[in-house]
């Protein structure tokens, strides 16, 4: 169930299978229930290939479930690789309050924030207020 469907078809395996197999984790995780299933090995097979799992629940955000289906396309061109991924503005934002919560915790001021600056079709530009890596950032994410 968390093989990519072109790998079921004899296509050559690649990064993209990967990110199904993330669609995959990621379904399950919402919708406590794997995406494709069947009676047996051939069934789960034909589900993989040929059909469109079931819509997640709506208790989850637009974007965390867009994010599911992307991952979860037939298409290996049309999945997003892991750096785009973690460009979306879902993982920007939980990786900013994260970052607020360590420096919380530390009693450490952020030197620096990250933040969505445009979509470029669904690719977004990422800047950061510090100049370089080096510039402007507390010594405990420096070390990170």
């Amino acid at each position: 169930m968390y093989m990519a469907p072109e790998l079921y078809r004899g296509e050559p395996y690649n990064l993209s299978a990967d990110m199904w197999a993330l669609g995959c984790v990621l379904f399950e995780l919402m919708a406590l229930k794997p995406p494709f299933s069947g009676t047996n090995i051939l069934a789960v097979t034909n589900n993989v290939v040929n059909s469109t799992p079931e819509a997640l629940p709506c208790d989850y955000s637009e974007d965390i479930r867009g994010l599911a289906s992307v991952l979860l396309s037939k298409k290996p061109e049309s999945r997003p690789t892991a750096n785009q991924i973690l460009r979306t503005p879902l993982l920007i934002v939980i990786r900013n309050e994260q970052d607020r919560l360590w420096h919380q915790k530390r009693g450490i001021e952020p030197a620096t924030s990250v933040g969505v600056v445009a979509d470029n079709g669904g690719l977004y530009t990422v800047a950061s207020s510090a100049a370089s890596r080096d510039e402007g950032v507390c010594k405990a994410c420096a070390l990170m």
